[in-house]
């Protein structure tokens, strides 16, 4: 590993030893330590009925998080304290939780607005990838996009229409429904509309020419107070931050929410949003292009079509995405202790992506597809224990893996000329989710025990591959129609069915220690790109006897046994009240996809294999600091060790290379920093109000063979606010730096859990330095 540069090891150094500085509390003092927030129950319920009836100039803002409390490892960022990339953007779930410990989520651009195109979308937790796209968050509980390479909702919501935004870790509740858990679980809950009748208008510009504006307006309460609703639009354009183009370019968006409690019994919420994202896509470095940032971090695609290589213009590298979703969370109150709950929910995207592609060509990858379902539960509460019953069922649409790809020619003068289908097919069968979750909740005076089971069924779609030969540029319909099915390369349904136990433990030691435990298992679906490098590499690997059908049935899903254990502290020190709440961690991960050639060809053609085997090792901590009311102070650390503990598996006669690569036993994954801190302070004067934020990442390696090394980083934010109550609502003027110091680093890595090589550029420099002022009024 090469040694970090010497400024972060100082920044380093500064953060560990004012991380030592919070840690370093009377432990002896026991005081109550106001906004923590509570798991559950009618304490929560109170809470967001005071947030609905209040007017948004009352609440006071507040960028620090905090744990929510439970045996659980979880914690809740709120609306605005959601990453100051986010809040300028305006919408993206994955980074909303970025401060969190052990999240390591680097945003691409300076407003958290850009996608990178397919399934990784660059987000971990504790070391572990979020696959397949945005397939852990969910909405309000509702998961409403799935196995997605597009942009699914990670940029559906405006940011001021999420109340609260709350992080999982860990073993997971079996209530806590995602379509895979691995990496955690994001829930953004909606800012339903609120009893008084209010709005918000604000306008934000900044570097890169961004521009936004959004507004909403609330109802109030209606109709002998039964009814409210709100209405909600935003608008938001910037320039690239290297190369050309726009990222965003004109993202429209629109959300629109409704409650309605015709009877007492009955409460009745429903949500829909839609969303128009077009953008020009930021172009990977190679290794070695990232080992030279002096020069390299602000390469990017072309302003104009260059010859001998025209797929390097930005104008055959974009993206343009429809999307919007619906859903409906309708609660029946049958008796004191029993609520019976309904959320179905509809998601439709449409869009493609262009990309320009080593062999001189430029791919359009069509997405066109449908997810919807629903989920039924059922709470009540017997022999003092709380009882929950639920079902989740669900179906998601091809592609996710890819059904259509076109493949064009391109011409100086910026034109396309089609040269036929890369990829054409068909599904037999949907992609469908069947899950069953029980659980108990029961108190034993200072004891809290909370045990449940899910049961997770995940029928992989059935696929026709199509034979394209004389296929023209048609529609993807006509396409089908005009060609026939491949067999041999076709694939048939099967469901993979996996137990997901849960147990957690939490014990009042007093009334302000509480320690916890939880174990269980999570889960993540299996390696479905087989499908697509089998059908690109179709004539070796079927040359070599293997069955496409075969291995589609023999893959596994990943799965996690997992332990947690951690206090809950709350104490006073001469510093004054604050919360501390440390967490050990240890993982067992089974059957994780690795893409690799196990020497099965000479021309080492890798393809998914579920045969990774890895452990997790580490703990967390994050601690809040209250001085008073004019200064907090927040540290969130996290040092996630994640190892392989076996070999991978060669065939007799692999080459030297082969088998040189299958040696991972004992090496850490790719992209996985042993060491995530995020320090931040926020102080209240007068109506103003100071927020800076360091955040600190170690170093880590590109690929499994700790080859590409790359050295840690550390970045630094700073937001200045001021708000004043005005004769008609409330007024506010921000200005914020993100990347203060313009630090050149490496964020996101496109890797999965294995890398052998990356000859394609997969290394994304981290966003520079970025002003946004922001004008708000709120009544």
């Amino acid at each position: 590993m090469r040694r970090s540069h010497p400024a972060f090891r100082s920044l380093l150094r500064a953060g560990v030893s004012l991380g030592a500085c919070m840690f370093a509390v009377d432990v002896r003092a026991q005081v109550v330590v106001p906004d923590v927030h509570v798991e559950a129950g009618a304490a929560a319920a109170s809470s967001e009925a005071a947030a609905a009836a209040a007017p948004a100039s009352s609440r006071r803002p507040d960028v620090l998080p905090s744990r929510r409390v439970g045996a659980a490892t979880a914690y809740d960022a709120n609306g605005e304290g959601v990453g100051f990339g986010v809040s300028n953007g305006g919408a993206n779930v994955l980074r909303a939780v970025g401060d969190l410990p052990s999240v390591d989520a680097p945003a691409i651009d300076p407003y958290a607005a850009a996608n990178l195109p397919g399934g990784a979308k660059g987000f971990r937790v504790r070391g572990q990838l979020s696959q397949h796209g945005d397939s852990l968050s969910t909405v309000d509980g509702v998961p409403l996009a799935g196995v997605n390479p597009g942009v699914g909702a990670m940029f559906l919501i405006p940011n001021e229409d999420i109340s609260r935004t709350t992080l999982y870790q860990g073993p997971v509740p079996p209530s806590v429904i995602s379509y895979f858990t691995s990496a955690g679980v994001v829930d953004s809950q909606i800012a339903w509309p609120r009893d008084r009748m209010g709005g918000e208008v604000s306008q934000s510009f900044g570097s890169y020419h961004f521009l936004r504006t959004f507004a909403r307006v609330d109802s109030g309460l209606l109709f002998d107070n039964t009814t409210k609703f709100f209405l909600s639009g935003a608008w938001s354009d910037a320039d690239k931050w290297r190369g050309s183009g726009k990222a965003p370019d004109g993202k429209g968006d629109f959300a629109a929410g409704i409650e309605t409690r015709p009877i007492e019994a009955l409460d009745v919420k429903a949500f829909v949003a839609h969303t128009q994202m077009d953008q020009n896509t930021y172009a990977g470095l190679t290794y070695a292009q990232a080992s030279n940032l002096d020069r390299y971090r602000f390469y990017d695609f072309t302003a104009t079509p260059v010859a001998g290589n025209l797929v390097n213009w930005s104008g055959y590298n974009r993206q343009t995405f429809d999307v919007w979703s619906a859903f409906a969370d309708i609660a029946w109150k049958i008796d004191a202790d029993t609520v019976l709950t309904l959320k179905p929910y509809y998601f439709h995207e449409d869009g493609y992506y262009l990309d320009g592609m080593s062999n001189g060509m430029v791919r359009q990858w069509l997405i066109d597809h449908d997810y919807y379902g629903g989920i039924a539960e059922l709470k009540t509460r017997a022999w003092a224990t709380d009882l929950t019953l639920g079902y989740w069922g669900g179906v998601g649409e091809l592609p996710g893996p890819p059904t259509a790809w076109k493949m064009y020619a391109p011409n100086p003068s910026g034109g396309l000329t089609f040269k036929s289908w890369g990829l054409l097919a068909q599904q037999t069968t949907p992609h469908i989710y069947n899950s069953l979750y029980v659980s108990a909740d029961r108190r034993f005076d200072a004891l809290r025990v909370q045990g449940g089971l899910r049961y997770m069924w995940d029928t992989l779609p059935g696929i026709n591959a199509m034979n394209t030969a004389g296929v023209g540029d048609v529609s993807y319909s006509a396409a089908l129609s005009a060609a026939s099915v491949n067999g041999v390369n076709s694939v048939t349904s099967y469901t993979i069915g996996t137990a997901l136990p849960y147990l957690a433990l939490s014990y009042d030691v007093d009334r302000d220690l509480t320690a916890r435990l939880s174990l269980g298992v999570t889960y993540t679906g299996p390696g479905y790109d087989l499908w697509p490098a089998y059908q690109q590499n179709a004539a070796a690997l079927n040359a070599k006897g293997l069955n496409l059908n075969k291995l589609w049935h023999g893959l596994k899903p990943e799965t996690d046994d997992l332990v947690d254990v951690g206090f809950d502290w709350k104490f006073a020190a001469p510093l004054g009240m604050g919360t501390f709440s440390p967490t050990l961690f240890y993982a067992r991960n089974h059957h994780q996809n690795v893409s690799y050639d196990n020497g099965l060809t000479a021309t080492g053609v890798p393809y998914s294999q579920s045969i990774g085997e890895s452990r997790t090792l580490g703990g967390q901590a994050l601690v809040r600091l209250e001085p008073g009311d004019a200064l907090s102070f927040f540290a969130a650390v996290g040092y996630q060790n994640v190892a392989f503990v076996e070999n991978l598996p060669y065939l007799p006669g692999a080459s030297a290379s082969v088998i040189a690569a299958t040696k991972v036993n004992g090496q850490l994954v790719p992209d996985a920093p042993l060491w995530i801190a995020t320090l931040g302070a926020e102080a209240r004067w007068n109506g103003f109000t100071l927020s800076p934020i360091l955040h600190i990442v170690s170093d880590r390696y590109g690929d499994a063979a700790h080859k590409q090394p790359l050295d840690g980083y550390a970045t630094a934010d700073l937001r200045l606010a001021y708000r004043r109550p005005v004769d008609f609502g409330e007024i506010e003027a921000s200005v914020t730096v993100t990347n203060l110091f313009d630090a050149s680093y490496i964020g996101q890595i496109s890797s999965g859990f294995y890398q052998a090589t990356s000859a394609s550029g997969i290394y994304y420099p981290g966003a520079p330095r970025a002003v946004v002022g922001k004008l708000a009024w709120r009544y």
